[in-house]
């Protein structure tokens, strides 16, 4: 099985998801997870699965720092932090 340091070379430089996106600005305003899955009508377990790919994706060991670097890289932008 993959160590986190394999899956996430593997996942660096990966676009994130519509979702992933969605979720992560989401966080980024301080919602938190329960809140995000009914806003978004998808079940807590979904929303942390969002979570689980977008930090593999981005390398991120927390997720504020998955935050920071999809501000970082452009895919989740400003505007939408400030929403």
């Amino acid at each position: 099985m993959a160590n986190r340091a394999d899956r996430g070379k593997r996942g660096r430089n990966r676009s994130l998801s519509a979702r992933e996106k969605e979720v992560l600005s989401l966080l980024s305003q301080g919602l938190t997870g329960v809140e995000i899955a009914e806003r978004l009508y998808l079940s807590p377990e979904t929303v942390r699965t969002h979570v689980r790919n977008a930090m593999t994706k981005l390398n991120a060991s927390t997720r504020a720092h998955a935050i920071a670097l999809a501000i970082k890289r452009g895919e989740v932008s400003l505007d939408e932090v400030d929403a």
